[in-house]
């Protein structure tokens, strides 16, 4: 028993030390007080319960930038994220491309959201009320692409566009009306590299200012002008810049003819790549053949639909085309497509698929061909 009392004793006495016991860190007094002194810093989260992602925590150069790979679309749905980021994508670095039409529907091309006018620009959409309303010489000089599309303007306006947007690239006319002016003024020169015009209903009158636009198109490389409402349009714009190298003048059916050949071979086809003369079903073999000898470096061919260019006048003038790689033939006569294959048959080996449609073939000569498709 008395060994009890002292065994409990004891581990009273030891419960009552190690209240008492302290622990004091092996800490300088002077470093203590720098420790004491120095203020807490709480990096803000980004996270918190007030908003669901703290945005202004990013720096701005890194939201620009993050900006500048959006679309239109996905630009617009996040300026409405937060007021910084309302402002940034407002930013002129980032405009880049407008495409204007006579009315726009808001629910329609931006799936039921509603947006301000000035937030359709970036990168956007804008209707020709706007062009009225708003400003365009701060950032005209930083657009690159505009698409002008389903409405009427004159020439006048066109040409304010032009030599405003000092630095345009690509200019896309669709489903437009070009209407005459008495006097318009377009720049001594332009940047523009690519030129649309697709459905384009032209005044007899207005056709002397896209003779005189293609002639200040020094760097020219593309010229896409297809389905044109305007008699002997063509024949009035060409030649064109010497600098071009794809041309595609397809859907002008009974417009293409020799004396158009002749006046585009006016220019110097040197640089000319790919040319497509579909459906043009009044090109004769005088025509075709001059065609050939003054596009020796085209790679790329597309004749179909061209009725009067036989398999005769075909492989007799494919000799003045060394580097040609892709030659298109849709929908000619089966009589025609037979003997082309056998033109071809003879020479190299052929991939036939049989499915009465679709002929295609690879590796064949004339020289240095990759491909041949034709449908019949």
């Amino acid at each position: 028993m008395e060994q009890f009392r002292q065994l409990k004793r004891f581990s009273e006495e030891f419960e009552n030390f190690m209240g008492e016991l302290q622990v004091v860190p092996l800490v300088s007094n002077a470093k203590k007080r720098k420790i004491e002194e120095k203020p807490l810093e709480i990096k803000k989260p980004l996270y918190d319960q007030d908003n669901e992602y703290n945005y202004s925590f990013l720096p701005k150069e890194i939201v620009l930038k993050i900006f500048s790979h959006l679309n239109s679309k996905d630009l617009a749905i996040a300026g409405q994220t937060c007021s910084l980021w309302r402002s940034l994508s407002k930013d002129e670095s980032l405009r880049r491309c407008v495409v204007i039409r006579d009315r726009i529907d808001c629910e329609n091309e931006f799936r039921g959201s509603l947006f301000q006018k000035e937030l359709l620009l970036w990168n956007g959409i804008i209707s020709s009320s706007v062009l009225t309303s708003l400003d365009f010489q701060p950032f005209a000089n930083n657009l690159t692409r505009v698409y002008i599309r389903e409405r009427s303007m004159n020439v006048s306006e066109l040409a304010t566009w032009i030599r405003i947007c000092s630095n345009i690239r690509i200019l896309s006319l669709r489903d437009i009306s070009i209407l005459p002016s008495e006097s318009y003024n377009l720049p001594e020169n332009t940047h523009l590299t690519t030129l649309f015009l697709d459905r384009v209903l032209i005044d007899n009158n207005a056709k002397n200012f896209f003779k005189h636009l293609l002639k200040i198109c020094k760097k020219l490389k593309s010229a896409f002008i297809n389905n044109i409402k305007c008699k002997r349009f063509l024949n009035l714009i060409f030649p064109c810049s010497s600098t071009i190298e794809q041309l595609n003048l397809a859907g002008f059916r009974n417009e293409f003819d020799d004396d158009l050949a002749w006046e585009i071979c006016k220019t110097n086809l040197e640089s000319l790549r790919e040319l497509d003369i579909s459906e043009a079903t009044d090109l004769t073999e005088e025509g075709f053949s001059l065609l050939c000898k003054r596009t020796k470096n085209l790679e790329v061919l597309n004749i179909s639909r061209c009725c009067l260019i036989t398999t005769k006048v075909l492989t007799a003038n494919l000799d003045y085309l060394p580097n040609l790689k892709r030659l298109y033939a849709f929908q000619t006569y089966t009589e025609r497509a037979l003997k082309m294959l056998i033109y071809f048959l003879e020479r190299r080996k052929i991939w036939f698929k049989p499915n009465g449609r679709l002929y295609r073939i690879a590796d064949c000569p004339l020289p240095q061909c990759e491909r041949v498709e034709m449908r019949v």
